[in-house]
């Protein structure tokens, strides 16, 4: 699949019934490096339910802090080029990593973000359609100005190149 990447993820008593769909869907689609679990110290099995997916690649912090410094923290640890935060509750669709591989190798290039289509050409979200795979998205919908986006605009999956955020 390509060069590994680290992925980090904000957990708190995540282990909802999708969450094993979520996961499976990141070991399918990205070459793990390191996994990166911050976690709200969950009690739920999130972080037993996350090793069994990664277990040798899996790094657990366990913090109370809010989300953007738990990101940071996530970021700190990040030793790759390229990282992706996913959400615990974000699937990502088949064939997002492998569609954003041409565009991480332009300089000009520093984010990556894909979380759904818009249904309509003028952008606005009042018809959003469901996708199974990054190929359906139109390219129309994609923004070339230095931040690929696949027509979301959140930061449920994206990818981000670390010396950007250092």
């Amino acid at each position: 699949m390509g060069k590994e990447i680290d992925v980090v993820m904000l957990t708190k008593n995540s282990n909802k019934p999708y969450f094993k769909r979520v996961l499976d869907a990141i070991k399918r689609n990205i070459p793990i490096h390191h996994f990166i679990a911050v976690d709200g110290y969950s009690n739920d099995g999130t972080i037993e339910v996350i090793r069994e997916f990664f277990s040798d690649r899996l790094i657990v912090v366990k913090t109370k802090a809010c989300l953007g410094l738990a990101r940071y923290i996530g970021m700190r640890i990040v030793d790759t080029e390229w990282f992706a935060f996913i959400d615990s509750d974000v699937e990502i669709l088949d064939g997002w990593y492998e569609s954003a591989k041409p565009l991480m190798k332009l300089d000009r290039v520093y984010g990556i973000q894909g979380v759904y289509a818009f249904d309509s050409v003028d952008g606005s979200n009042a018809n959003i359609s469901v996708v199974r795979h990054i190929r359906q998205i139109r390219r129309e919908h994609i923004i070339k100005l230095g931040f690929y986006r696949f027509a979301g605009a959140d930061s449920g999956h994206v990818l981000l190149r670390k010396n950007v955020v250092k």
